[in-house]
């Protein structure tokens, strides 16, 4: 599994990285596969109740992680995460 650098001020020798829970992770795994992903999707996926991966999901919106682009049926997620090497 990836692990992610939310915040990295690349040149600079402090970084702010945030506490991710487990769900949150898998949740960004499955996204980068499949931005188009539905939240039914994922929770089939990942073994949790729709409200858990809607709750999962609004907690990744306001650390600014994944936002949302396009309409609701139609649209999908963009990733705004650095990834760790």
């Amino acid at each position: 599994m990836d692990r992610y650098d939310d915040r990295e001020n690349v040149g600079s020798s402090t970084r702010a990285v945030m506490k991710l829970t487990d769900t949150e992770r898998r949740i960004l795994d499955l996204l980068k596969e499949n931005p188009a992903a539905t939240q039914n999707e994922l929770a089939a996926e990942i073994g949790l109740s729709n409200s858990g991966v809607r709750y999962a999901m609004a907690r990744l919106k306001e650390k600014g992680l994944i936002d949302r682009i396009g309409s609701h049926r139609n649209g999908g997620w963009r990733l705004n995460i650095l990834e760790k090497r």
